[in-house]
């Protein structure tokens, strides 16, 4: 073969594989459009089927709140496509429902939407003019009412608000420190199971915080020091040593707890003050209560 002949034989191989990558080309690009056509298909069938309208919505984890008024706040359209639906505009209207602690929305497939909520509880009222503020251990406004006596709950006494929202954080003039040890003061009551029996808790003094429980307790608890330990022994006194309708004063400022009958009780046997405290004296452990005389 002479070299003239192998020029001419390696251009015209050079030239089909200029036109099978031509052709691969072509192939790759009509692959892809029609790709790309069966992709729109898919998303105009989602977006306009009647498969995925919307066709019901429902919540879950009410309690005192009505599912009904839970649905008309978020205001999900039925027959809406469902992928068209924000989620997040609804759970933005939901979790704007004072009583809303904690939501969450998705789509159900193909056409339903679930709401779950979670209930905040509430916790005590403060006074704001004549109106009473509910509000929950964090401090979030859940309604304003004109009385107190829609719960069985008691009055935070020693703050002073400037403003209540339902649905945000109460404003007060008293001071970050008084409002957090007011918050902590309601969650451990909760958590000692008296925060219902109370019905006045006193936090003008940080360290003389008072509480009235049941009418008949007066609660001397002195500044929050080992607050949860002495809630935990009041109850178990009151349960094992004070009877259901005594009245007493307990005063428990320091590391001893003492009890005696309010100013204005009839006489009775029992010594005029006793001192209840458990067997090492030391907070922070269970109690196991003695005393000098029988309570009551």
């Amino acid at each position: 073969m002479t070299s003239e002949e192998y020029r001419r034989e390696l251009e015209q191989q050079k030239q089909q594989q200029r036109k099978k990558r031509k052709r691969r080309k072509r192939k790759r690009g009509l692959l892809i459009f029609l790709f790309l056509v069966m992709c729109i298909s898919i998303v105009a069938g989602l977006f306009y089927a009647p498969f995925f309208n919307i066709a019901q919505v429902y919540c879950v984890g009410c309690e005192t709140l009505a599912e009904e008024d839970i649905l008309k706040v978020a205001a999900v359209p039925i027959g809406a496509n469902i992928f068209q639906t924000n989620v997040g505009e609804l759970k933005r209207r939901v979790a704007a429902i004072p009583y809303v602690g904690e939501s969450n929305v998705r789509r159900v497939f193909p056409n339903k939407i679930k709401i779950w909520v979670r209930e905040c509880e509430p916790a005590a009222y403060i006074r704001l003019g004549e109106e009473y503020v509910v509000i929950n251990t964090s401090g979030r406004v859940l309604e304003i009412r004109q009385d107190n006596g829609a719960y069985a709950l008691p009055v935070l006494l020693g703050m002073e608000i400037t403003e209540a929202i339902p649905g945000t954080v109460v404003r007060e003039s008293v001071g970050a420190d008084k409002f957090d040890t007011a918050m902590h003061v309601l969650t451990d009551l909760k958590n000692a199971g008296l925060l219902e029996r109370t019905n006045q808790v006193d936090v003008a003094y940080l360290k003389d915080i008072k509480i009235r429980i049941e009418n008949r307790i007066d609660l001397t608890v002195g500044a929050y020091d080992s607050f949860a330990y002495k809630l935990t022994m009041v109850n178990k006194i009151l349960a094992d040593n004070i009877s259901a309708y005594e009245k007493a004063v307990f005063d428990y400022r320091g590391d001893k707890l003492y009890v005696r009958p309010p100013d204005d009780a009839q006489p009775n046997t029992a010594s005029p003050q006793e001192e209840l405290m458990p067997d090492n004296g030391q907070a922070g452990t269970a109690p196991a209560v003695e005393s000098s005389n029988a309570v009551g």
